[in-house]
């Protein structure tokens, strides 16, 4: 691709005029660094960079990185290294400095959730990130949580398994981990709830129940297969990892990082639809219960899981839904037609979210103000 090309591309991609193939080679492109311009030592690539700076000036203070540095771009295209938001940064810095438009802020989430058993529901520590569930229920740390306070008494015995209904709720804003009693870990994701059985011993299959966004590291064991039940769909496996995305109202994307995954479409309560995923592919499960399987990067699904927010080629409506559950707030769209716009980046989820919108703002394709905890998006 030479740099008329990449232009060309690059303009009918922002206008979403990109054939698939199209879309393919730009994306290859800024991924891989394949370009046949001429080629850039590190000294003339700094130099173009600081010279781009200057024109915007809010971009050096910007830390943030969307795609790996590559060195030997044409000079007219080298800010796309370091990310679209330096190429389509606004021309009026003035509107993303922030100090109108998030007068008040507000902190990133946390580990806050709650265990609900025997018809109770208690607070669990924010001082920890999660809990272990065998013959007792314990923090991560190895600290007890007194069962009394929940009216239950956790059984060893065959006779009261079947009593041992759990869930845990990580709260908007939240985040928590559970080790079952089987060995498998799960990470909740912000507003997400797992409910699960506390003894597997005498079980035939592991099933927990899954609403919201959780990462699963899986026990092996051939014997019984784990099953994550969710609206509509079902996953089961024998011991690998794999992140599911369940939220209400949204599709079901379960994407593998290891090992191999069933998922299955259900309707009525029985099976309709039914694909093997291999690593790095990702399932969709459509309105009409159809499941649709792509290649991805599936270290992109669990960027929330490492602290990121992470998003390729991804609607601000999408983007926006994960900023609410993660800080809490809602959002309103003052033009309908942002939910579209098309962002790729890559963004801590330790910022306050004033940090967040200042940076999703110098993309150049809405603007945020902060009022409560509203978010509003504008032109």
């Amino acid at each position: 691709m030479n740099e008329a090309n990449f232009k060309e591309l690059l303009v009918k991609y922002q206008q979403g005029q990109c054939t698939a193939a199209e879309k393919a080679q730009l994306e290859s492109w800024v991924t891989f660094g394949r370009f046949d311009g001429p080629v850039l030592s590190d000294e003339m690539l700094n130099e173009r960079l600081l010279k781009l700076e200057a024109r915007l000036p809010l971009a050096n203070a910007v830390k943030i990185k969307l795609w790996p540095r590559i060195v030997g771009v044409a000079a007219a295209v080298a800010a796309i290294t370091f990310g679209i938001w330096f190429f389509s940064a606004p021309r009026h810095p003035e509107l993303v400095s922030g100090s109108q438009n998030y007068a008040n802020d507000i902190g990133p989430g946390g580990n806050r959730a709650v265990l609900t058993a025997g018809g109770k529901t208690i607070n669990l520590s924010e001082a920890k990130t999660g809990i272990a569930v065998n013959d007792d229920i314990k923090y991560n740390d190895g600290t007890t949580i007194d069962p009394s306070a929940l009216g239950i008494n956790l059984p060893s015995s065959r006779a009261n398994a079947k009593d041992l209904t759990l869930e845990v709720a990580a709260l908007r804003g939240g985040i928590y981990s559970i080790i079952l009693q089987d060995g498998t870990k799960a990470w909740l994701n912000a507003a997400s709830k797992l409910k699960f059985e506390s003894n597997y011993r005498n079980k035939l299959q592991r099933i927990v129940k899954l609403e919201g966004e959780a990462y699963f590291e899986v026990a092996k064991d051939a014997k019984r297969p784990f099953i994550v039940e969710s609206n509509g769909q079902r996953t089961e496996v024998l011991g690998t990892h794999f992140n599911i995305s369940a939220y209400p109202g949204e599709a079901i994307k379960t994407t593998l990082l290891e090992g191999s995954v069933s998922v299955s479409s259900l309707r009525g309560g029985t099976t309709k639809q039914s694909q093997v995923l291999k690593p790095n592919q990702q399932s969709i499960l459509t309105a009409n219960n159809e499941i649709k399987v792509t290649q991805v990067d599936a270290s992109q699904a669990i960027a929330w899981k490492e602290g990121q927010f992470s998003f390729q080629n991804e609607a601000l409506e999408s983007i926006m839904q994960k900023v609410a559950r993660w800080y809490d707030v809602e959002v309103v769209y003052k033009d309908e037609n942002l939910r579209k716009a098309v962002i790729w980046g890559k963004v801590s989820r330790f910022e306050n979210i004033s940090q967040v919108l200042s940076k999703l703002q110098l993309t150049g394709q809405a603007k945020f103000k902060l009022e409560g905890r509203t978010v509003f998006v504008q032109k």
